[in-house]
């Protein structure tokens, strides 16, 4: 199974640790960022735009080239990783997030927040006994099912916002059987 460790920058040393982690439970780390970080800070001005635009788009391939993403989450740093989060959200990956900062991300579909490393570890490796087309849903029991939107045809609350291809207009879509409907007739689970 392979997966993505996010973090600030300056927690570098630790991803490349918990990379170790991933290895040890038969999980592939595909955060290569890490591997190549030389400093505690990103500095940005001592490259070129195009080096930094070809960083960006290893750092977007690895992700998603991954079933999943491992935060590793700081108290402050890490604008770069809020936006891999979003990218991970939107094409569907699960979120595994650690660490002691809550952002408003946290509460979104595909997104599992774990009091510890330890715990993110216990269920990626059980998600990578099982299947691939069933990892995502051990990677998200127990997170499902919180007022979340449900689609009318397969019931699966992985329903997220998004247009219409032919007029624009929003609509929900089911990225588990990728139903589109009307954003005006939302479904809800009686847990809301």
């Amino acid at each position: 199974m392979r997966v993505y460790v996010g973090a600030p920058y300056g927690a570098a040393g630790r991803v490349k640790d918990v990379h170790g982690l991933l290895r040890s439970i038969g999980c592939e780390p595909t955060s290569h960022w890490a591997e190549f970080a030389t400093s505690e800070v990103e500095i940005l001005k001592d490259s070129s735009a195009r080096q930094h635009r070809a960083q960006w788009h290893i750092n977007q391939d690895c992700l998603d080239s991954s079933e999943a993403m491992l935060v590793l989450s700081e108290p402050t740093g890490g604008a770069e990783l809020f936006a891999e989060v979003g990218r991970a959200l939107c094409i569907g990956r699960p979120v595994l997030w650690t660490g002691p900062r809550r952002i408003l991300s946290c509460y979104a579909p595909g997104m599992v927040v774990l009091q510890s490393v330890s715990d993110a570890l216990d269920r990626l490796a059980g998600a990578a006994k099982v299947p691939r087309e069933s990892r995502r849903d051990v990677l998200l029991a127990g997170f499902q099912g919180r007022g979340h939107i449900l689609c009318p045809r397969c019931g699966h609350d992985d329903v997220r916002s998004t247009a219409f291809s032919g007029d624009g207009s929003l609509a929900w879509k089911c990225h588990r059987c990728d139903a589109m409907f009307p954003r005006t007739t939302p479904k809800t689970d009686s847990a809301s």
